[in-house]
């Protein structure tokens, strides 16, 4: 399941406006970027329940960001990399 919001966020342009900006204000949280991260406790749990890990790649300050969140992040080889 968590692969599929991953793919939504990706598919909308959310991540690339969490990156970068890009996105119109009327489209941003209204706490900033901090409103996306409140997703992290669900997305931790998801990922338990699976019992794997968020790949993330090709983004090191991602992988970074959700290592800081305890977010489970899988490694290349689909190793699950914990904090």
């Amino acid at each position: 399941m968590p692969a599929l919001w991953l793919d939504i966020l990706r598919e909308s342009g959310a991540v690339a406006a969490l990156r970068n900006g890009s996105l119109p204000a009327g489209e941003r949280p209204r706490d900033g970027a901090a409103g996306w991260l409140r997703a992290a406790g669900r997305l931790r749990a998801e990922l338990a329940e699976a019992g794997r890990g968020l790949r993330a790649e090709h983004d090191v300050g991602l992988v970074d960001l959700l290592l800081s969140l305890d977010v489970p992040v899988a490694g290349p080889d689909t190793t699950t990399v914990s904090s």
